[in-house]
């Protein structure tokens, strides 16, 4: 049965990536009913800890195709491939299966190669059927259901939570879920959904209206998350010049004897574009559930598994600044800063982008963790990446 499964879903990626391939070389689509694009990047990553410096290089193609057949309905399929090669495929055991935690419920996923020195890992991450008519949308399938509003962190995201670390997944994780929207007025809606579960330890199921009141989107949730009942609020508008968003979520055990604890999370953000074209964002977190001084600190928040809107950050407060700056019309740039202020722990990120040509980027981005290490405040992991990436 597993190698008949896995049968199964190589022929479907192998099936989806022959399609894909086909309406790329094709002549003009008629009617523009089908729509294919995606992206190559080459990155190589240099990290440093422990007086130690190691190489990982990463090969990542991403196909979007959908088909339209009509103005109710839309059919959509999205592989992630990615090729790993390095000191951690060859140093971590096990390191493909650390590639399945945004594999959700379906196994859309497989690992043609893995010999210890290269493993090639290739995903759905988006595999939809969409049909909408007048106000009303329906969508099953593999989707992005994004209820956040801040940039950093989204506790009112419940069903497929990301990490503002993950630089390199723009496109987010996405949840086998069914999704049932209805809209009126120019800004009201309410949305519910169910995500797929065999057990209510990993069911999630919720609903969210939303409303405009003067210059400010307001929504308010409720529902079901993973042995939790939740209710929260998120808003986004404008507060003098600059746009101020936030979001607060509450989650309490709905059983008594469960491993489950209670939990609140808000943060704010406000965020500042001038007239120069420098951009400034501002944030905060506050969790109750976190500690002043948790284990592995923000290195552990980074290299976190499994991530959930409780757990977006182990520290009680948590704070951030980006400065984000056009410095000529083909190089942009900036930096961000996640800071700790109960036990001094640091991120820094700077990053830079040039234009090379139509369709193709060049980054420059760093990542530095620093807090105390063996009684001393000094720089704990840090990473230098060099990233190419070419779209179609």
């Amino acid at each position: 049965m597993v190698e008949l499964s896995k049968m199964k879903k190589g022929s479907l990626i192998v099936w989806i990536v022959c399609c894909c391939t086909a309406t790329l070389f094709a002549q003009e689509e008629k009617e523009k009913k089908t729509q294919l694009n995606g992206y190559v990047k080459q990155m190589g990553i240099v990290t440093f800890a422990d007086d130690l410096a190691t190489y990982d290089n990463l090969v990542h193609n991403r196909l979007n195709f959908k088909w339209r057949p009509n103005n109710e309905w839309t059919i959509a399929l999205e592989a992630r491939n990615r090729l790993f090669n390095g000191y951690k495929v060859e140093n971590i055991p096990m390191y493909a299966e650390l590639l399945e935690f945004n594999n959700d419920y379906l196994d859309l996923s497989w690992t043609p190669i893995d010999n210890g020195n290269t493993i090639l890992h290739l995903m759905l991450d988006r595999a939809y059927v969409k049909y909408f008519k007048e106000q009303l949308e329906l969508t099953i399938g593999r989707q992005r259901i994004n209820w956040g509003k801040t940039l950093v962190w989204n506790p009112n995201d419940l069903f497929n939570t990301y990490s503002f670390f993950d630089f390199d997944y723009e496109e987010m994780p996405g949840s086998d879920a069914f999704r049932a929207s209805y809209y009126w007025g120019i800004s009201s809606s309410v949305d519910f959904a169910i995500k797929m579960a065999d057990n209510w330890e990993d069911f999630v199921g919720a609903a969210n209206y939303q409303f405009n009141i003067k210059s400010y989107d307001i929504q308010i949730l409720g529902g079901y998350h993973k042995r939790d009942a939740t209710v929260g609020v998120g808003w986004a508008g404008y507060l003098g010049q600059g746009g101020f968003k936030g979001e607060a979520s509450y989650f309490t055990p709905v059983y008594k004897k469960t491993q489950s604890y209670e939990a609140f999370l808000c943060t704010v953000s406000y965020d500042y574009s001038f007239k120069s074209s420098l951009y400034l964002n501002v944030s905060a977190i506050y969790n109750s559930a976190g500690e002043a001084n948790p284990g592995l600190g923000i290195v552990g928040d980074a290299l976190s598994l499994g991530l959930t809107p409780k757990t977006l950050t182990s520290y009680n407060i948590s704070t951030f600044v980006q400065g984000m700056y056009q410095f000529h019309p083909l190089v942009f740039g900036g930096m961000s800063l996640m800071y700790q202020p109960q036990d001094q722990s640091t991120f820094i990120s700077p990053v830079v982008t040039i234009s090379a040509k139509q369709n193709l980027d060049v980054d420059l981005i760093g990542q530095a963790f620093l807090g105390e290490s063996n009684d001393k405040y000094q720089p704990i992991y840090h990473s230098i990446f060099i990233r190419g990436k070419w779209s179609f």
